[in-house]
């Protein structure tokens, strides 16, 4: 398979449809959309203070959101059930080769010239870093591996969602209740970041704290919940969203709330406004129709070749960016700002992007071992 013809070219469909299929594996849009949340993120390290960094996260995690509830209905829709060891492995096969390459080899090297604190490793090996980094900080672990704190928080998204979802099939309404936990986490969660602020709570537990943070990943999945009960004729409304002018005011609002100076607002509805847009955005490019121009105009951006690439290697750029910056930092010590960050972006995104083809590529070729054998019914309808 080409690197530039990945899975999403089956998302095209024929001139009387959306843009996007109703079975696709893999929506090419959703992979463009990644490319806007790591990019920031990347612009942001390497030195450009206006970039919103930090809302490049809460795009990955409405995205996260999305794509797991939309695989998981997916496989209950085609294969009847839900095996939660496979949806682990999965989710292992994706997510460890990289942090093995990136975290965990690179720190131990880094052991051997300073002093680690094992136990905070182990968070991140375990995927709780983010709460580590709440309570002491940022020392004590490989400088570059800070990052993780956001897998942390989308990797106990993951544990608890699927055996919530093991317990959901067993519904004949597990539709409706999946809708109620994830209005449920939302309200909960901006609940949690007003009650923190108001208790004086600093910005490293309102940014790390997964109740303060879990409500975007909820968002997505909501979005995938109407956009699966829309493909099948219900939400008949839902399509008002498919227009252009949705997704640039999704894009307006996403913008314009990070120019609200209000500290209150930034520790508490900011995350919301966020989340909101992204979740608006998904809606409008998935759901938009052919015959709007604007429409087709934002699908051809966020759906080319190199948007869908970088989208693709966002993980293994997310990872090692902060390698490639120190590095850089050392190699090129006396250097123009505007030229340095160009470098940097550019050979960020290079790195990454050969730490997807070489690790992540190979790697997902496992996971059609855990695809052969079906799971078990369930006797929800």
């Amino acid at each position: 398979m080409s690197i530039w013809r990945p899975r999403w070219r089956e998302a095209r469909s024929d001139p009387a449809g959306p843009l996007a299929t109703p079975d696709t594996s893999r929506y090419r849009q959703v992979d463009g959309l990644r490319t806007l949340a790591i990019l920031p993120v990347v612009l942001l390290h390497a030195g450009i203070d206006w970039s919103p960094g930090d809302a490049g996260v809460t795009i990955f995690f409405v995205i996260s959101g999305f794509v797991i509830t939309n695989l998981v209905m997916r496989e209950r829709d085609r294969r009847g059930g839900f095996r939660v060891g496979a949806f682990y492995a999965r989710r292992a096969i994706k997510l460890v080769p990289p942090l093995v390459v990136f975290v965990l080899v690179p720190t131990l090297v880094y052991a051997v010239f300073a002093d680690i604190v094992w136990a905070r490793v182990l968070g991140q090996v375990l995927f709780v870093y983010n709460w580590v980094e709440a309570a002491v900080g940022t020392s004590g672990v490989l400088p570059t591996s800070t990052v993780v704190w956001s897998l942390a928080i989308e990797e106990q998204f993951y544990l608890v969602f699927a055996v919530l979802w093991i317990v959901l099939l067993r519904s004949s309404r597990w539709q409706n209740w999946l809708i109620v936990l994830c209005v449920a986490t939302v309200v909960w969660s901006t609940a949690s970041r007003i009650v923190l602020t108001e208790a004086g709570a600093g910005h490293g537990r309102l940014y790390h704290g997964t109740d303060a943070r879990i409500d975007a990943i909820a968002l997505g999945m909501l979005v995938a919940v109407a956009i699966r009960a829309h493909r099948r004729g219900r939400l008949e409304w839902l399509g008002a969203f498919g227009r252009g002018w949705v997704a640039i005011s999704a894009v307006a609002v996403f913008v314009l709330s990070l120019a609200i100076p209000s500290a209150w607002f930034r520790s508490t509805f900011l995350y919301s406004a966020h989340g909101i847009a992204v979740a608006a955005l998904i809606l409008a490019v998935l759901l938009a129709r052919p015959e709007d121009r604007l429409a087709r105009g934002i699908d051809t951006i966020l759906g080319s070749r190199l948007m869908v690439a970088i989208g693709l290697a966002s993980y293994s750029i997310y990872l090692s960016h902060l390698i490639v910056l120190a590095g850089l930092n050392r190699l090129l010590p006396d250097r123009p700002p505007i030229a340095f960050e160009a470098i940097a972006v550019v050979s960020s995104v290079l790195v990454g992007w050969l730490g997807y083809r070489l690790i992540e590529v190979p790697a997902q070729r496992l996971r059609r071992l855990v695809a052969e054998r079906p799971p078990p019914a369930m006797t929800a309808s």
